[in-house]
């Protein structure tokens, strides 16, 4: 009776070794490990901000805090940044038929230099949305050139629907704080017709 051997020869069939790292040690080069990189759509460079458009976030955060007035130029630049936080407003009146309220004459006075720093304010809320002044904006672009204008922040935005509700001043008006009795006949008479004979408009 033979005694069995206390080795067996190799079958071929044997498991490889199971390295520390937990992978069979002639599997470990055919490894491919999953990757996990997170991409970002983050440039690689980014836009640095303009004068115009850091001064404007400073105004901004300021009105947060409470209302304040400043006094500046609006250029194009200043204008197309009020206007893109613009929503939800009037649309805006353009044409020469609207009067002297309208862009086109707004732009046209700007263009002659005319456009003069009345106290009337162009008025962006706490928020940073503009509440009146679109108009004022939009002639500025049109005629590519710098106004003086006071810029009121801080505002409630709600506040926007009490704006423009006074009377608008009329040519006879304008003609009555200058002095003139009867302003609006004479205005008439100036617009439609040639002056009467006799004394001229006179001031009280």
């Amino acid at each position: 009776m033979r005694i069995a051997s206390r080795f067996f020869r190799s079958s071929g069939n044997e498991k490889p070794a199971v390295a520390s790292g937990g992978l069979p040690g002639p599997m470990r080069a055919n490894h491919v490990e999953k990757d996990t990189t997170i991409m970002t759509n983050t440039p690689l460079f980014s836009k640095p901000k303009t004068a115009a458009e850091s001064q404007l976030e400073k105004w901004i955060e300021q009105g947060r805090s409470g209302v304040f007035t400043v006094t500046t130029m609006l250029t194009p630049e200043l204008a197309r940044l009020l206007l893109a936080n613009n929503p939800n407003n009037r649309p805006a009146q353009w044409g020469a038929n609207r009067g002297t309220r309208s862009v086109t004459a707004y732009a046209a006075m700007m263009a002659r230099g005319e456009w003069m720093l009345n106290g009337s304010t162009i008025v962006v809320a706490s928020t940073g949305e503009l509440n009146d002044g679109q108009h004022r904006c939009e002639a500025v672009i049109i005629a590519d050139t710098a106004v003086p204008v006071q810029i009121v922040f801080g505002v409630e935005r709600h506040t926007r629907s009490t704006l423009d509700q006074g009377i608008a001043r009329t040519g006879g008006g304008v003609l009555a704080m200058e002095g003139v009795k009867d302003a609006n006949n004479w205005l008439a008479l100036l617009l439609h017709g040639p002056l009467p004979p006799g004394p001229q408009p006179s001031r009280s």
